[in-house]
């Protein structure tokens, strides 16, 4: 014989099964995009991104014409075939310079492809190829607060954008990073390169500033300058 459930029971099992399944579902309605949400996001780890693309960065030692060094400075390969950006101050002078790996490796600059002195930054080719590279982003997607990560041969660096400066201006942040580190990269969370170190805080305020990696991708098209 088949039981039926009697009318004046649905509102009673209906309130029941409310109190049990909205707790769950009504949380689910509210969830970001999947885009959007943090746990499905393509943000690295700081360690990450340095394991990674810690081996793109160099060491630069300029001389000039008597073989006399002119000091030195952090930059970075961009392209595996051995192109590397850094500051112009950096080779400012200078008739030869030498780039360094984290792995030891010397490798002799060939020429510049591309420099724009006011920014204070070059772009200089090395011969070489299968070198370790760093992507390059999309500084112009930078946001204010966003979280940036600074490398350069022994330290890793974690700060945050404190301001822009305008369309085309200078990436103001801040972070605990060594005076040597001018021409260094600054990664955004994904692991892509969005700035150029060009200048670093000597009164102990915290505030850098980096050229956007966008006002450099027109210098990397350059043809050989030796």
């Amino acid at each position: 014989m088949t039981k039926t459930i009697s009318a004046g029971l649905l509102p009673a099992l209906f309130l029941t099964l409310s109190a049990i399944l909205c707790p769950v579902i009504v949380p689910l309605l509210f969830l970001p995009s999947v885009g959007q949400a943090g746990i499905f996001s393509k943000e690295k780890k700081h360690e990450e991104i340095a394991k990674r693309y810690g081996g793109a960065v160099v060491l630069i030692t300029p001389s000039d014409k008597d073989g006399k060094a002119l000091g030195a400075g952090n930059g970075f390969i961009v392209d595996p075939s051995g192109i590397v950006v850094t500051n112009y101050h950096c080779i400012k002078g200078a008739t030869t310079a030498w780039v360094r790996l984290t792995n030891e490796a010397h490798y002799q600059v060939e020429g510049v492809l591309g420099v724009d002195k006011g920014r204070d930054i070059v772009v200089l080719k090395v011969k070489a190829k299968n070198l370790p590279s760093a992507p390059i982003g999309d500084s112009d997607k930078l946001s204010w607060g966003e979280r940036i990560i600074v490398i350069d041969e022994n330290t890793v660096s974690e700060g945050i954008v404190s301001a822009i400066k305008g369309a085309g201006g200078a990436i103001q942040f801040t972070s605990q990073i060594p005076l040597g580190n001018g021409g260094g990269p600054a990664f955004n969370m994904k692991g892509q390169v969005v700035g150029v170190i060009t200048h670093l805080d000597k009164e102990g305020q915290n505030l850098n500033l980096a050229v956007p990696i966008n006002l450099v991708k027109p210098l990397l098209k350059g043809r050989l300058i030796t």
